[in-house]
Order: structure tokens, then C-alpha cells, then sequence
């Protein structure tokens, strides 16, 4: 999970990036996986976090001030149910995003196009491709920065 907190808290929202996964310990050949290959697989997911992280500064021109990032893992067996809980109260719908002050519930029943007109936004330009992130770079290489 990636916590980013904006440095300048009018020029934006803060971050929150969630990568919830089950990393099954049987390899293809049958074999279990090893203490090392868990903390290879964890340590890869959190360097991507951390680049989806920079990518998202880097698409919307911000800075963040402060940024936790981390992993939990829990262990249990085939007669257990894990369950990673990917969705949490933790943003808050502005009040001008409810067209007419309609009950935020009616959003669930409209389309992005039906809401943006309904709120009478400008369209979105198409943007050149080329400018929409580094997809394929590794954001950490200098190349990519």
C-alpha cells in the first residue's frame, strides 16, 4: 500500500495506491516457494508501487510531501478464506460533484458521460500518447526521469 500526501494540498488529492494479491507457496513444478522467493515477490510488487507512485506525480505535475509506502503479509492455510479489504471511507465526495445536490447513491446508476454532462463539463482533449506516462520504462531509470 502507497500513502502520498500532495506538498501544496489545493493542487490536488492525495494518493492511495492498493495492491492486494495472493501469492500461492506451490511453484509450477510442484515444489513450494522458499522464504526468499515470498520476499522477492513482495519487494518487486513495492518497487512497483513505488514507480506507480512517481508515475502519478509525474502525469499530474505534483509533489508530494511525505509518502508511506509498505506490505502486510498474512499467512494461512486451505481451509482458511483470506480476504484483503482494497476499499476503505478514506476520500470524501466534493459537494459539487452531485449534479442538482442529487443523493451521492444516484451516481452509482449514471454513466461517466451522463454525469460529466449532467454537471455541464468541458470534453476532454484527446492527448498525444506519447505524453500520457512512461508505460514499459522503469520511472526509476534516469533514462525515464
Amino acid at each position: 500500500m502507497a500513502i502520498s500526501i500532495l506538498e501544496d494540498r489545493n493542487s490536488g488529492s492525495n494518493l492511495f495506491i492498493e495492491d492486494c494479491n495472493i501469492i500461492d507457496i506451490n511453484n509450477p513444478d510442484g515444489s513450494k516457494k522458499t522464504k526468499q522467493d515470498v520476499k522477492y515477490i513482495l519487494e518487486s510488487t513495492l518497487k512497483k508501487v513505488t514507480e506507480c507512485v512517481v508515475l502519478c506525480g509525474i502525469d499530474q505535475n505534483i509533489k508530494y510531501k511525505e509518502i508511506f509506502i509498505g506490505y502486510k503479509v498474512i499467512k494461512f492455510n486451505e481451509k482458511q478464506v483470506g480476504c484483503a479489504l482494497a476499499c476503505a471511507p478514506y476520500i470524501t465526495l466534493a459537494t459539487n460533484a452531485l449534479p442538482n445536490k442529487e443523493n451521492p447513491a444516484d451516481l452509482t446508476d449514471m454513466t461517466i458521460t451522463e454525469w460529466e454532462k449532467a454537471l455541464d463539463l468541458p470534453l476532454l482533449k484527446n492527448l498525444d500518447k506519447s505524453k500520457i506516462g512512461l508505460f514499459g520504462k522503469s520511472v526509476l531509470d534516469n533514462e525515464a526521469i
